[in-house]
């Protein structure tokens, strides 16, 4: 007798608790590392992120096609949950760069090259328009290459909207603030639905981060532009990254002490 076929949501169920197992065991590595210099291995499981993020894009869009209308609910749901807490894992992964920085004699310290291909676009590029300086992108490679993402930005979006049906509070929250950023000019309404044919196009897909520990901003919202089509580039993947501007900590530490007063201030936003 031959073996009975596995369901096709047996099927995506392994796959997906394949997946809840990468999270998971880069939820364990935070909670457990204690030193910077046991870094390497977190920093290549936060390196991966983007990647399971892509593979839980890829589940949802199969997922939509072969389960039924019985089954989609559920396993929806935990994919739901598992992307909450890859985004949420995103955050943290910045937290490699500030051990990075803050390593004194533990990293060689590189100054910026004058001839750093993104600081030369940044150069001939940027301008003041209207009160504010704007700038091109640094595209490192054919921006033609980027590919049409609009499936795997609209089932984020998707799974967005169904959090907000769960959570009204976080729906208000989410929609003050795309309301500041359009007042800002940060984003505009799009009101073109067709793909234009003369420029590439990239939908950034969003969503809400939460850090209870922040005294001013609880919540916000993050735009993922490592988000890919499967197999397809990423834009973050297109552009240069540019130089490190982060000041040297030791160097901070030195004129912290030259004067007798000193002046401390903080950011609104570093970066959206």
């Amino acid at each position: 007798m031959s073996p009975r076929k596995p369901s096709e949501l047996t099927v995506l169920s392994r796959r997906k608790s394949r997946l809840l197992g990468q999270i998971t065991q880069i939820k364990n590595c935070l909670k457990n590392v204690d030193s910077p210099l046991n870094q390497a291995g977190l920093k290549h499981k936060l390196a991966s992120l983007s990647e399971i993020k892509g593979k839980i894009d890829a589940l949802r869009k199969e997922s939509y096609s072969v389960l039924s209308d019985e089954e989609l609910p559920n396993f929806e749901s935990s994919l739901d949950k598992m992307e909450e807490d890859a985004d949420n894992l995103e955050v943290d992964k910045n937290l490699t760069k500030f051990w990075d920085l803050e390593a004194i004699g533990i990293k060689e310290e590189y100054s910026s090259n004058p001839n750093d291909q993104a600081m030369q676009h940044f150069k001939s590029s940027v301008r003041f328009n209207s009160g504010h300086y704007e700038v091109g992108f640094p595209w490192k490679r054919d921006k033609q290459e980027l590919n049409y993402n609009f499936s795997a930005a609209e089932n984020r979006a998707k799974s967005l909207a169904k959090r907000f049906i769960r959570d009204p509070t976080l729906f208000k929250q989410y929609f003050e603030i795309l309301k500041k950023y359009e007042s800002q000019g940060i984003i505009e309404r799009v009101f073109q639905t067709e793909k234009p044919t003369d420029r590439a196009v990239f939908y950034l897909p969003h969503q809400a981060v939460f850090r209870q520990e922040s005294l001013t901003t609880k919540m916000r919202i993050v735009f993922d532009a490592s988000s890919h089509e499967d197999g397809q580039l990423a834009l973050n993947e297109c552009i240069w990254p540019g130089a490190n501007l982060n000041p040297n900590i030791f160097h901070l530490l030195i004129y912290f002490r030259l004067n007798t007063i000193a002046i401390t201030a903080d950011i609104e936003r570093a970066f959206l």
